[in-house]
């Protein structure tokens, strides 16, 4: 067995990229298609480079390459060989002389990026993936976060109440059901890390916490209490912390439900 063990490497390792890709010519790709089979090295690599190319699909902004790793690229493509194949050449490797493949310059880029990063980085790329993983798992809470946001404010039957500073300046609105609760800013600005914002029902003797809340664009989706539903007052603070207070200490909007 070719390139078996983890710490060995094989010298097919970039033609399996791009015959994840399918980016190989028939030849290469009926060799490929035989020899990872039977390389447990090869099919890790083909692995790797379906999840970069997994992770690259999403819509992320496109930017020009930086020039330094524009230059590693295609000096990469001008001057490392990749072998052909014949039809009677040897099926467990590839067969001298090496000849130099003339693939299409865009085919050419793009797998010499992806050996790159599959091959050349190794841990590196895996450590990578994961980090961008992570983040579209973060942007996909926060879509279904805006969905239920847009759900709650779309509600007919969802008390709103209109919060403005002492100054009478709008704040924004808090929408809210007897299990959800919707904060639209207006003119709130943004907590650093080492405060929080306060939700608090004042239709109590003593303000209640209700949620605790990080501004930023956008409608903000709060874990609302059980109890918020006794209040037909609210007010916010800025708290110093990451936690609700026992009491507010730095008011900044208060209103009724309409």
């Amino acid at each position: 067995m070719t390139g078996d063990r983890r710490g060995t490497t094989c010298p097919n390792e970039e033609l399996a990229v791009g015959w994840a890709m399918h980016a190989l010519e028939p030849n290469e790709e009926a060799f490929l298609r035989d020899h990872v089979s039977s390389c447990a090295r090869c099919q890790r690599t083909v692995r790797s480079t379906h999840e970069v190319m997994a992770v690259m699909g999403g819509s992320f902004r496109q930017e020009d390459p930086p020039p330094r790793l524009r230059a590693r690229l295609m000096n990469a493509i001008e001057h490392t060989p990749q072998d052909s194949l014949t039809s009677s050449g040897p099926r467990h490797a590839l067969p001298d002389p090496v000849v130099p493949l003339r693939p299409r310059r865009g085919r050419a880029l793009l797998v010499a990026a992806a050996v790159l990063v599959v091959v050349g980085l190794g841990g590196v790329a895996g450590v990578r993936l994961a980090q961008v993983s992570s983040e579209i798992n973060a942007v996909q809470q926060q879509n279904q976060q805006l969905s239920r946001a847009l759900a709650v404010t779309a509600d007919p039957s969802a008390s709103r109440a209109p919060l403005r500073s002492d100054s009478g300046t709008a704040v924004g609105t808090l929408v809210s059901t007897s299990s959800d609760a919707v904060f639209l800013p207006e003119n709130l600005p943004r907590n650093d890390n080492d405060h929080v914002y306060v939700v608090w029902g004042t239709s109590t003797p003593s303000p209640t916490p209700l949620a605790t809340f990080d501004m930023s664009d956008g409608p903000r989706l709060l874990a609302w209490s059980a109890d918020a539903h006794k209040h037909k007052g609210f007010a916010i603070s800025i708290e110093p912390g990451r936690v609700a207070p026992p009491t507010p200490t730095t008011p900044v909007a208060s209103g009724q439900v309409a």
